[in-house]
């Protein structure tokens, strides 16, 4: 797999000859895998021009099935239809959602260039900043939950019956995948590093995988992380009085972060690129893991905590599923850690694979030592979700 190496002087030429549009390029975006360019319309003219576009140029590898991007492009469009906060997206002049294009990808050994077919997408640019911009508060840890559950619910409308590429919506980032990873751990030179790891690995595979029967399922974002939540300190919270709903299991939580809700508010959730059909503990452990990893000094369990109570005021996760929360927690932990790890031995230009990686360690070894029964209680969960 490799990114292409379209520079932002390409990127006018490429959207004028696909979308028939006059853009300027502001700004290239980070990218764990692809290549992301915020672009301006000139056409627009305006003292405060804030009409944008997201040029989002796949990786090598997730080229190879423009079906499957389709219907993760689908998802994304049924998601934005439905009212929730996703970019919307530019259709090529020929009506498509997305363009294979074959574009500059590598030179050869000899130093000639070479090209490779890439997938092409516009969106439209969503406002706001980055969650790991800003300073995480409960308020946030509560909304990244409710809207992962709220998505989930939205998700359910969407027909899969005649969508038979649904099965083949596997990338290396879906927890489905964790098995794999047993080929990448080599990167991993701490030797005791590498010993939790490979537990985690066994007990997730036997524990979870093989008794998929007992979780239930959906489609998922599949990465809830703070790279793609957006937030705005003019936005507003979109259903406020779930803080209180009787189906809220966690009202004082919820009270809490109602009254400390000034300030920043979920406006945009983006990247729906690791999009699939899986289990909805895999959705939730995700979440949660990204906020205990937190630089902020806001308690990891506390954090979590919120986002689960934020989750369960849409989705009902039985007792089977809350007591392997932990397990999937610490499973998410170990792919950040060995992914980052291996695709930096094969890229270190690229900082931003070790975001997570780097930090994941401490608390994958202190998750680890724990119980679950002990995580439950560390993360208020109410004594009758769990008899």
């Amino acid at each position: 797999m490799y990114r292409s190496i379209v520079t932002a002087a390409d990127v006018p030429g490429i959207i004028c000859k696909v979308y028939n549009l006059n853009v300027k390029v502001v700004q290239e975006l980070t990218s764990y895998d692809d290549h992301n360019f915020y672009v301006q319309d000139v056409s627009v003219v305006s003292d405060n021009n804030t009409h944008g576009y997201v040029l989002k140029i796949l990786n090598s590898l997730d080229s190879q099935n423009p079906d499957i991007i389709e219907l993760q492009t689908q998802i994304m469009l049924h998601m934005k239809n439905a009212g929730y906060p996703t970019p919307g997206v530019i259709p090529c002049k020929d009506g498509q959602i997305l363009k294979l294009m074959s574009l500059p990808a590598r030179k050869n050994q000899d130093g000639k260039e070479s090209t490779s077919n890439f997938i092409v997408r516009l969106f439209t640019f969503l406002p706001g900043l980055p969650l790991d911009h800003v300073k995480l508060t409960l308020n946030i840890c509560y909304q990244i939950g409710w809207f992962a559950g709220r998505m989930e619910l939205v998700l359910k409308d969407f027909c899969l019956v005649d969508k038979p590429q649904v099965g083949k919506m596997k990338r290396k980032w879906n927890m489905s995948e964790i098995p794999n990873l047993r080929s990448k751990v080599h990167s991993v030179t701490n030797s005791e590093m590498k010993s939790v790891v490979m537990e985690v690995i066994k007990q997730f595979e036997t524990q979870i995988l093989t008794c998929q029967h007992m979780f239930s399922k959906g489609l998922i974002h599949g990465d809830f992380n703070e790279c793609n939540i957006l937030v705005s300190d003019n936005s507003h919270f979109p259903i406020e009085e779930q803080y209180s709903s009787p189906a809220n299991c966690f009202t004082s939580m919820a009270t809490k972060c109602r009254d400390e809700g000034k300030g920043y508010n979920i406006s945009g959730i983006i990247d729906f690129g690791d999009t699939t059909y899986s289990l909805y503990i895999f959705e939730i452990a995700i979440a949660m893991t990204y906020v205990m990893l937190n630089q902020h000094n806001l308690s990891p369990t506390a954090a979590a905590g919120h986002v689960l109570a934020g989750y369960l005021s849409h989705i009902t996760l039985s007792q089977i599923e809350l007591q392997h929360l932990r397990l999937c927690i610490c499973a998410r932990l170990v792919q950040s850690i060995v992914m980052g790890y291996f695709t930096f031995s094969e890229d270190p230009s690229n900082g931003y694979i070790l975001t997570h990686a780097s930090r994941a360690w401490p608390l994958l070894n202190t998750l680890w030592q724990m119980s679950d029964s002990t995580l439950l209680q560390l993360l208020n969960v109410p004594n009758h979700l769990l008899s």
